[in-house]
């Protein structure tokens, strides 16, 4: 199994956050790849994969102290973007494009 990523670890990308446009660096990837469930059948795999691409974002702060951890957030794969017009053009309705 080959899986691709739409970026990289140390690229810089474009998520929102509170309601604005926010350019982030990707510190780590995360793949989730889970086998799909027949319904009905009592947990028989339906041969189908699942996969789930999460992009890991280390927060740091120099003013912390030592033993602090830096905080952690994962951003699904869907909702980050190379350009801000890409991310700010998610949110548009294909008839407003």
């Amino acid at each position: 199994m080959e899986i691709k990523t739409k970026f990289n670890v140390g690229d810089k990308v474009w998520i929102m956050r509170d309601n604005k446009p926010e350019n982030i660096r990707i510190d780590g990837v995360e793949i989730k790849v889970r086998g799909g469930i027949i319904p009905g059948s009592g947990g028989i795999l339906s041969g189908e994969l699942y996969t789930n691409i999460l992009y890991v974002e280390i927060q740091r702060n120099d003013n912390r102290c030592a033993g602090d951890k830096d905080p952690i957030y994962y951003h699904n794969e869907c909702s980050c973007f190379s350009t801000k017009k890409e991310l700010l053009d998610s949110f548009l309705n294909e008839d407003e494009k």
